[in-house]
C-alpha cells in the first residue's frame, strides 16, 4: 500500500563496526563553509573517491561552499616506497603521519597533486589527514596511491581505519551474564600502551584506572578483583601513542557478571514500564533448573511469598512473565526465586516498578483505518517540513517496525528545515481534553532515536490546553537528531503549567524540529519516537 501524497526521501544511516580490526574507511566531518569552522553538519566513514559535480554531498550540506575534514590512519600491507596523490577542485591539504604532504589549498580546476616517495611499514597504521574545500562549479576529491604491486589507483577502505581508539570489545558491549574476569579489545592502529579503567558507574576516574601503561602486544586485561555477581560494570580502555603524550580516550563499554541468585531484571529495579500490559524478564541465576514467581502491589506479601502474589513455576528457559493489563501510575512488586538441583531454593531480591499513564505508544496504527499519519498530522496538512510515517506500508503499517524502544511500532517522523517554512511539526489532538494529572502525574516522558547521518536540529515539545493555552519545551542538545540511540526524554509538568497551561485539561501535542517562534533555514533528517507517556 501506498501513501501519495509527495514523495519521501528515506535517509539510511552507515553503522561502523568493529571487527579484528576497527571500523574500515576514513572519519569524514562535512561542514557548511570552507573553513572548517564550527561543527560538522554530516559526519561518515567512508573512502575518498568522490566526484559530485555540481550536486551536494550529501544531507544538509550545499552543493557548494562546504569543506570537509577525513581522518584516520592507513596501513599498508607491504614494506616499501609509497606516492600518494589528490584530484581536486577546489583546494586539497593531506598530511601522512606528521607530515604536510600535499598542499594546494586554493580555488583551482581538477588537478592532480602528487607527494614523493614515502617509506612506510607493512603493517603499522600511520595516521592520515585529508582537508578539501569546494568553492563553486563542479566539486572533486579523489584519494590516490601506488606502491610496491599497486599501481595508481583510489586508496581502498580496507586499509584504512577512520578510528585511534581501542574497538571489538571482549564481552561486547551489553553483554550479560559474564563470568569471566577477563577483558579484550583490537588495539588502536597507533597505540603502543593501554590504560584500563573498570568500574560500576558509567562515569569512570582515574580512581577506577586498573592498568597504566600498558605495552603491546598484550590488548588484554585480567581483572583480579572478580566481578560481583549480578553487578552491572563499565570499562574503557585509552589509548597511548609512542610519544607517551598522545592519548585516545576510549569509548565506554558495560556488561552484566553472571548473578548468584534471579538478576537483570526488566522493567528495571526501581524503575517505571511506559506500558500497562509489560513483560517482566529476568536471567536465570547460577545453577538454577527453575523459576518460583511472586507478583502484587503489597511488598511485604511478594517478600514473604503469600498466596496472593504467588504466579506458580517456570521451566528454566521460560524467563518471561506477563500480569496482564495493570493500573496506570501505580507500583507492584515482584521476586523471582530459583529452584536449584536437589530442590534447594535461592531467594531472589524484592523488585519493583511503577506503571505509566500511556499517551501514544505507537502500537494501534495499521495501514486502513487507524494510519499514524491521519492520527499525527504532519505537514502534507499543515505546511511544515514534517513527514510522519513511510511512503509505503510494510507489516500492516506506516510506522517503523525495527527500530523501536517498546512493543513492535514506533514513529518515523522525517524533518526538512532546508526549506521555507524552515520549522517541522506534527501535531495530534486527542478527542477530548486529557488529564494527565489524575493518579499523581507529573512529568511527561518520551523516547527519541536519531541518526548520526542527520543534521543536527532543535527537537522540542508543545503541549496545548483545551482553553489554548500552549507551552514548549525544546530538548537541551540539537546533537539529539545525530544520536543512533535512544534518548529517554523528561518533561516536569511544571515546566508546561508554569506558562499557564492546565495538564489536567490537555487537548493538544505538537513534536517539532526547528524553531517555529523565530525560524531560519536548517538541517534535514529522519528520527523516530516512541513510548509516550506520563509517569510519576
Amino acid at each position: 500500500m501506498l501513501r501519495n501524497p509527495k514523495s519521501l526521501v528515506i535517509l539510511g544511516f552507515l553503522l561502523a563496526t568493529c571487527s579484528i580490526v576497527c571500523a574500515q574507511g576514513l572519519k569524514g566531518e562535512y561542514f557548511p563553509n570552507m573553513t572548517l569552522n564550527g561543527q560538522p553538519a554530516l559526519t561518515r566513514i567512508e573512502a575518498v573517491n568522490f566526484s559530485w559535480g555540481g550536486a551536494s554531498p550529501g544531507g544538509p550540506v550545499a552543493a557548494d561552499g562546504f569543506s570537509v575534514r577525513w581522518t584516520g590512519s592507513i596501513t599498508v600491507p607491504v614494506t616499501g616506497d609509497y606516492v600518494f596523490s589528490t584530484q581536486t577542485d577546489d583546494g586539497v591539504r593531506l598530511w601522512v603521519g606528521p607530515d604536510l604532504i600535499i598542499n594546494n589549498w586554493s580555488d583551482h580546476s581538477s588537478t592532480l597533486n602528487t607527494s614523493t616517495p614515502i617509506r612506510l611499514r607493512a603493517g603499522e597504521p600511520v595516521g592520515i589527514k585529508l582537508e578539501y574545500y569546494e568553492n563553486g562549479g563542479d566539486a572533486i576529491v579523489q584519494f590516490f596511491w601506488s606502491g610496491p604491486g599497486i599501481t595508481q589507483q583510489a586508496v581502498p577502505e580496507s586499509v584504512l581505519s577512520p578510528t585511534y581508539k581501542a574497538c571489538n570489545p571482549k564481552p561486547a558491549d551489553g553483554t550479560v551474564g559474564v563470568s569471566a574476569p577477563l577483558l579484550e579489545w583490537s588495539a588502536g592502529p597507533t597505540a603502543m600502551f593501554h590504560n584500563v579503567y573498570v568500574g560500576t558507574d558509567p562515569n569512570l576516574t582515574e580512581a577506577d584506572r586498573w592498568a597504566t601503561w600498558q605495552p603491546l602486544p598484550l590488548a588484554l586485561y585480567y581483572h583480579v578483583p572478580g566481578f560481583t555477581p549480578g553487578a552491572t560494570y563499565y570499562w574503557r580502555v585509552d589509548e597511548i601513542e609512542k610519544d607517551g603524550i598522545t592519548t585516545h580516550t576510549g569509548d565506554v563499554w558495560s556488561f552484566v557478571a553472571q548473578g548468584l541468585t534471579a538478576y537483570y531484571p526488566t522493567p528495571v529495579d526501581t524503575g517505571s514500564s511506559p506500558s500497562t500490559e509489560p513483560a517482566l524478564t529476568w536471567m536465570p541465576g547460577l545453577g538454577a533448573t527453575q523459576h518460583h514467581v511472586y507478583f502484587g502491589t503489597d511488598a511485604d506479601a511478594v517478600a514473604q511469598g503469600a498466596g496472593t502474589t504467588d504466579q506458580g513455576l517456570f521451566a528454566l528457559a521460560d524467563t518471561v512473565f506477563e500480569p496482564g493489563t495493570l493500573d496506570p501510575l501505580t507500583t507492584y512488586y515482584w521476586r523471582v526465586d530459583q529452584i536449584a538441583t536437589g530442590g534447594a531454593i535461592m531467594a531472589g531480591p524484592v523488585w519493583s516498578f511503577t506503571t505509566a499513564l500511556p499517551i501514544d505508544g505507537f502500537e494501534e496504527y495499521n495501514d486502513d483505518d487507524n494510519r499514524i499519519y491521519d492520527a499525527w498530522i504532519d505537514g502534507v496538512v499543515n505546511n511544515t517540513g514534517s513527514y510522519v510515517g513511510y511512503e509505503s506500508s510494510s507489516e500492516g503499517t506506516f510506522g517503523e517496525t525495527t527500530i523501536v524502544h517498546g512493543g513492535s511500532q514506533s514513529m518515523p517522523l522525517d524533518y526538512n528545515n532546508v526549506d521555507a517554512p524552515y520549522y517541522s511539526e506534527a501535531e495530534r489532538e486527542f478527542a477530548s481534553a486529557q488529564d494527565w494529572t489524575a493518579g499523581g502525574g507529573t512529568t511527561l516522558v518520551l523516547y527519541v532515536r536519531g541518526a548520526y547521518t542527520n543534521g543536527p536540529a532543535r527537537v522540542y515539545v508543545t503541549v496545548e490546553d483545551s482553553s489554548g493555552k500552549m507551552a514548549t519545551v525544546p530538548y537541551p542538545d540539537p546533537g539529539i537528531t545525530t544520536w543512533s540511540e535512544w534518548a529517554e526524554w523528561k518533561i516536569p509538568f511544571a515546566e508546561l503549567s508554569g506558562a499557564g497551561v492546565n495538564m489536567a485539561r490537555v487537548k493538544k501535542l505538537y513534536l517539532g524540529a526547528g524553531n517555529k517562534a523565530n525560524p531560519e533555514p536548517g538541517s534535514a533528517g529522519l528520527i523516530y519516537v516512541d513510548d509516550i507517556c506520563v509517569v510519576k
